[in-house]
């Protein structure tokens, strides 16, 4: 079991009004500019490290600010190496490798002393105020967090000696088994410089007792019996390695102060140390878990650094480090890290909130361990999932293909800058599950399926019954056409097929498409292209995608050919029913009518945006 803060609950710190947050070794916090990710990071590492809180703090100054923790993973291990006194304060307290703590502050710019630290006592279900100097054993276990900024910290470190700041922090961890290795050898050297430069030096320069004499010279002769001696105190070797910083040096040649360097490089430097942090870890003493706490690390990075950057967080968090942090960049958030990342955002009345974890909704949804693992698989394959304002979920290869291009088309911008991510299922069946999910995190989501999809994935996932009228209705114009197109219809089991008793031999999809073209059937398809609308899925009247823009098969030269001439002739040209392509880009983004649209206190239209508008949408059934 993996020592680790394992929950965090946020009170009034900020913009965190009331928030949950469930930890891994390993949290990447998701969410746009001003959502409150920084704000989170800084009340992890106030609960575990007291300063005092000002007035900007409190999101209100008549409400105490309360952060609580959930630690877990406390084992013999970690217990055998505290003091005494400290294992006794902490064993007290545990429920199995459990313990729950609290900080306090009641009010704005309070004394250091007034803010309160709490443990709970399970035994009597009471909040239990520092037991025993239980906030010092927590000390122990939990080093002070290193919180790296997203750019305020950089230059400061590199050029202030500070055991405060990020780089002051980094140096000492990553000089520790240096220190212990040469302490006898360069203590010696101190005391050497101690005895040159000291009042009492054995070896004490002769310069300075000459100047210590004409100095005395000039004191006897007001104060006959008072002399001096001049004293250089040569730094501990504790002092010395505490006043460490860096210097850059370029091309071997000049040697600068990071500060002369742009954020970038500034950056790069934090990094390369996290970096080498990491492939020193293994000498680190895993009996402690140490917060790294950053905000936005790919910043200014080249994407091949954020990768290399990404492995040595995960390195680091599979030792003594437990890894946060705030990101903005798919390349932060792997497949296996998508599951347990955390979306955050502002909702205008709650504050900073978060969406329910990738892991704990399929978890909801699917009951079956191996299911659990394929469909987290098929969504994670698109980390861009947890980058999105609405999730776009297609059924076939031909709409991942296509669909992206003929969006740009369209609307002159990319998916991505709509804040839209395309997600293929990987096969129809998903549809329901992946949708479930998605409802459980509060992501907004549409979904293509096609035409087939109505007449049995639909019926079986309960989006529609049989008994529904409009299915009901189309069915049974269906079945009066069955000699038309030599099939029989039959709907005994729960869905509806289609067998061909024909001499062609045609494949389901293909008597679908066939049926979606008799213009007595075609109303009733249209009817359930409605309804399907209102539960955010886009079903294809003409069977598929192919039909509206005329395309032979589904292969990758299919693909290539309509996408060039997409780009040549553009996309009315190149659709065989531009009108349904239209209508199909006009559901994706909705058009605001511009009765909805609100006027600022200054007269100017805003539009509001695509994330409010899904906000309170109700997208179950």
């Amino acid at each position: 079991m993996s020592l680790k803060l394992s929950e965090i609950i946020i009170t009034n710190f900020k913009s965190c009004r009331d928030i949950t947050l469930s930890l891994s070794n390993f949290t990447p916090l998701i969410g746009y500019n001003n959502a409150g990710k920084s704000n989170c990071l800084t009340a992890i590492q106030w609960l575990l490290r007291r300063f005092v809180l000002q007035h900007k703090d409190f999101n209100d100054e008549n409400q105490p600010i309360e952060i609580f923790g959930t630690i877990e993973g406390i084992e013999e291990k970690h217990l055998c190496v505290l003091e005494e006194k400290h294992r006794k304060s902490i064993e007290k307290y545990l429920q199995g490798h459990v313990l729950k703590i609290k900080r306090v502050q009641q009010k704005p710019s309070c004394k250091l002393a007034e803010i309160k630290f709490f443990v709970w006592d399970w035994a009597n279900s009471k909040w239990v105020p520092n037991p025993g100097g239980i906030d010092n054993a927590i000390d122990d276990l939990f080093p002070e967090p290193i919180r790296v900024g997203a750019m305020e910290n950089a230059a400061e470190d590199a050029s202030k000696a500070k055991t405060s700041t990020t780089l002051g922090k980094l140096l000492e961890l990553l000089t520790k088994n240096f220190q212990q290795q040469h302490a006898q050898q360069i203590s010696t050297h101190l005391d050497s410089v101690n005895d040159y430069l000291s009042a009492n030096g054995t070896n004490r320069l002769a310069a300075l007792t000459q100047i210590d004499n004409d100095v005395n010279t000039n004191i006897q002769d007001f104060f006959p019996d008072i002399g001096i001696k001049l004293h250089f105190e040569s730094p501990s070797f504790q002092e010395l390695f505490k006043s460490g910083t860096i210097k850059v040096v370029e091309n071997g040649l000049n040697e600068r102060d990071v500060t002369s360097y742009g954020h970038g490089a500034q950056r790069s430097i934090q990094m390369g140390l996290i970096r080498y942090l990491a492939a020193s870890s293994q000498t680190i003493d895993e009996t402690k878990k140490t917060l790294l706490l950053i905000d936005e690390p790919e910043l200014y990075l080249h994407p091949f650094a954020i990768e290399q950057l990404r492995e040595a967080l995960l390195k680091l968090s599979n030792g003594a480090y437990q890894v946060i942090i705030s990101t903005h960049s798919a390349q932060m958030v792997t497949e296996s890290l998508a599951q347990d990342a955390l979306l955050i955002y502002k909702n205008q009345t709650k504050g900073t909130c978060v969406r329910n974890r990738l892991s704990d909704a399929v978890k909801k949804v699917v009951q079956d361990y191996k299911s659990q693992a394929a469909l987290l698989f098929s969504l994670t394959n698109s980390s861009q999932i947890l980058f999105s304002e609405q999730v776009l979920l297609t059924e076939g290869k031909t709409e991942k293909r296509l669909l992206p291009e003929i969006f740009y088309q369209y609307f002159g911008k990319t998916l991505a800058q709509k804040n839209y991510s395309l997600v293929a299922q990987g096969g129809v069946d998903n549809t329901a599950k992946t949708i479930a999910v998605l409802q459980d995190m509060g992501i907004p989501f549409k979904a293509i399926c096609d035409l087939d999809y109505v007449f049995k994935g639909a019926i079986e996932h309960k989006f529609i019954s049989l008994a529904d009228v409009a299915l009901k209705d189309c069915i049974d114009a269906i079945k009066s056409k069955q000699d038309t197109y030599n099939i029989v219809v039959d709907n005994s089991k729960g869905a509806v097929t289609f067998k061909d008793i024909g001499s062609s031999k045609r494949e389901r999809y293909q008597i679908i498409e066939e049926l979606a073209c008799d213009e007595e059937i075609k109303p009733h398809i249209q009817n359930l292209h409605e309804y399907f609308k209102q539960k955010n899925i886009w079903i294809w009247t003409q069977g598929a995608i192919e039909k509206p823009l005329n395309l032979i098969g589904k292969k990758e030269e299919v693909w290539a050919e309509f996408n060039h001439k997409l780009k040549n002739e553009g996309l009315e040209q190149s659709c065989a029913d531009y009108q349904e392509i239209k209508k199909l880009m006009e559901w994706i983004v909705p058009v605001v009518p511009l009765k909805n649209l609100q006027e600022n206190n200054n007269g100017q239209v805003n539009n509001q945006n695509l994330s409010d508008v899904f906000e309170n949408e109700v997208l179950s059934e």
